[in-house]
């Protein structure tokens, strides 16, 4: 397997789109926040733009043999200098395709991910994670990371 870690351009867009659907319909039994509707591809492409064009935003991709076979977007801010921990490093949507997981290719992602976040000065990390996506629960504590919060919600309307 030849696989390459890069920036994602523009040209990835239908690709993904086609993971994040993916990493959607993992978590849509897991609760109302992850359903979507019936048409959401002009508005996750539109964010995905969006976030292309933010400087403290990167979007990487993992390719095998040149197919686009995972991603991870994250990005930087800076908070209140009251607190020691300011400079936040987020990691957000992260998706393996499913035929390429157990790879390390999310180890190879989240490297690359992290050592740009380092560069841009963060001092931490912080992502969600579903509390019913054990897998990806498992992998994220192996990568250092412990509980700090729970994050709750509360639906407002349906």
């Amino acid at each position: 397997m030849d696989t390459k870690i890069r920036e994602a351009n523009l040209e990835d867009l239908e690709r993904l789109y086609e993971l994040w659907i993916e990493l959607i319909k993992i978590h849509k039994d897991h609760h109302l926040i992850f359903k979507i509707t019936d048409h959401p591809k002009d508005s996750i492409i539109s964010n995905l733009k969006t976030r292309f064009a933010q400087a403290d935003t990167k979007i990487f991709v993992c390719t095998v043999d040149n197919n686009v076979a995972g991603m991870m977007i994250t990005s930087f801010s800076t908070g209140t200098e009251a607190f020691l921990l300011h400079k936040k490093g987020y990691i957000a949507e992260t998706i393996i395709s499913e035929k390429y997981r157990g790879y390390g290719i999310g180890n190879l992602l989240f490297k690359e991910a992290e050592d740009w976040l380092i560069k841009k000065g963060a001092d931490h990390l912080e992502l969600q994670v579903s509390a019913k996506n054990h897998t990806a629960l498992e992998f994220w504590s192996t990568q250092g990371f412990t509980v700090s919060t729970n994050h709750m919600i509360k639906v407002l309307k349906k």
